[in-house]
């Protein structure tokens, strides 16, 4: 009972942050769900599962466990057929979703490098940030490139990533690295959220 009210409390935590998200960036989560109303969270080292229910009353149904990991379950992501995990301490594992239906889970290492706060994924590549600086990997796996050093946060959108560093100013980033521009002066150690074409 527990596990399914503390379930029913980050879906409605996340309910209204869906309209924040930016548009064509997959975002790692504490709780997905996909296209066909299929809850995915993890409860420690445990990868669980439900049917979204009744919107108005916020149940799940069917809730099981699909597999257990080594470690902590921070973020997930659904992308192209595969569920993406951040594992603390382990890095980003991505699984097949149809063969974790059918019983056969075996995830595939995407990344070593563990992200320090969530993942975002674009085009077929993974970012996230670790040790101050901003990371890219294939969705297949391989050796993370830094694209940016001293980074503070980013939100990676169809018109580039937008980031800030820790002494302030918020900029963007073309893909092809070629473009790096300051749109803002802000104090140290800013936030922003990305809103359609404003920046809060």
């Amino acid at each position: 009972f527990a596990l399914l009210l503390l379930l029913l409390v980050c879906l409605g935590g996340c309910a209204s942050g869906e309209t924040a998200d930016v548009p064509g960036a997959t975002l790692g989560r504490t709780v997905v769900v996909d296209d066909n109303g299929g809850v995915f969270w993890g409860y420690g080292s445990y990868l669980c599962s439900g049917l979204a229910g009744d919107p108005e009353e916020m149940t799940v149904n069917d809730i099981a466990i699909k597999a257990q990991t080594t470690s902590d379950i921070r973020s997930l992501a659904i992308y192209n057929g595969y569920l993406f995990l951040d594992n603390e301490g382990e890095g980003i594992f991505r699984y097949n979703m149809v063969d974790m239906e059918a019983g056969s889970v075996t995830p595939e290492l995407v990344t070593e490098k563990d992200p320090n706060d969530g993942f975002e994924i674009w085009e077929d590549q993974v970012y996230f940030e670790y040790g101050g600086n901003l990371y890219q990997v294939p969705v297949t796996g391989g050796e993370p490139t830094a694209i940016l050093r001293n980074m503070y946060t980013y939100s990676v959108t169809a018109d580039g990533i937008y980031f800030t560093q820790k002494e302030g100013g918020i900029y963007r980033l073309s893909f092809d690295g070629a473009l790096q521009e300051r749109l803002v002066e802000t104090g140290e150690k800013c936030h922003f959220v990305l809103s359609g074409d404003v920046i809060f």
